[in-house]
Formats: C-alpha cells, sequence, structure tokens
C-alpha cells in the first residue's frame, strides 16, 4: 500500500467492515468473503 496515507486506509477498512467484508481482531484480519472483497477492489468500488 505504498503511497496510501493512514487515514485513507483506515477509512477503507471501516467502510470494508461495515460492509461485513472483513472482521479485525487485534493485530489480525479476517477477508469474510474474497470473492466479494475481490470484486470490490478490482471494481475499485471503495477507492475514490
Amino acid at each position: 500500500m505504498a503511497g496510501i496515507c493512514r487515514e485513507t486506509v483506515s477509512r477503507i477498512i471501516k467502510q470494508f467492515k461495515e460492509d461485513n467484508l472483513l472482521d479485525v481482531k487485534r493485530s489480525k484480519i479476517l477477508i469474510k468473503d474474497i470473492e466479494r472483497f475481490k470484486s470490490c477492489y478490482l471494481n475499485k468500488i471503495y477507492v475514490k
């Protein structure tokens, strides 16, 4: 994620959590639905 500020990463992770794509516990991130996650990333739904 070179070139992305911490605030942007935090905002994207928050949105993924709200959409039930991620679960974050302590220092671990669990991708709940990998196919949907890939689809969102590839379609740049969260990257503005």
